[in-house]
């Protein structure tokens, strides 16, 4: 990479699109945050939508007594709550380009951001998945009683969560782990260029 190419570019006044670095493939890194943007809005909208079901199916419950049932559906609540907070706190790590950043500080955001993301697909099933299928499955037994029904729904919510899992790891690992390297290459290349004094700084405006 030309360093003093990104420095010019960084300083680019037509624009702060002009000002982002290039990782990876054209616009890879951009995709990525666009696809996360959008998985996160249908999920928290989703979210909202169950949010009051299962708060008012845990208040009915629990007003008649049934409080297995009212726990398991507070548990989703809270679990709710929980998945759309950690999503947007994850999300508000993207960075902006700011020409008034140098390009390692940029760099350093964005490798910041990827890591976070990477450890929320690698870990989906104890903070996300977990929590909801004992929460869907214990709801379900606790109104019904457990018989047949109750038992097949389990194992189907199971089967579903595995391959949930199992989706998130093949994200990571085709979608978020390129994008991570690439950000690393490029950190090493501009300490390489800069402790040789062929770029820029790393403590300089880029």
């Amino acid at each position: 990479m030309d360093w003093d190419e990104v420095r010019s570019a960084w300083k680019d006044q037509r624009g702060v699109e002009a000002a982002t670095p290039r990782l990876g493939p054209p616009g890879g890194e951009r995709a990525l945050w666009r696809i996360i943007r959008r998985r996160d809005l249908g999920e928290t909208l989703v979210g909202l939508v169950l949010l009051p079901v299962f708060g008012v199916w845990a208040l009915t419950a629990g007003a008649k007594d049934r409080w297995v049932e009212a726990a398991f559906a507070g548990l989703l609540v809270v679990s709710i709550s929980y998945i759309i907070v950690r999503l947007s706190r994850a999300r508000k790590q993207i960075p902006t380009p700011d020409p008034g950043a140098s390009v390692r500080e940029f760099l350093q955001a964005e490798l910041a951001a990827v890591q976070t993301q990477s450890r929320l697909l690698r870990n989906v099933g104890l903070w996300y998945l977990a929590p909801l299928g004992v929460g869907v499955i214990g709801l379900v037994a606790s109104s019904r009683g457990f018989d047949g029904f109750s038992l097949l729904y389990a194992l189907f919510v199971i089967a579903l969560y595995v391959g949930i899992a199992w989706l998130n790891r093949t994200a990571l690992a085709l979608k978020v782990d390129p994008v991570r390297t690439e950000i690393e290459l490029q950190l090493a290349e501009l300490e390489a260029h800069a402790q040789l004094g062929m770029g820029p700084d790393t403590g300089e405006q880029a």
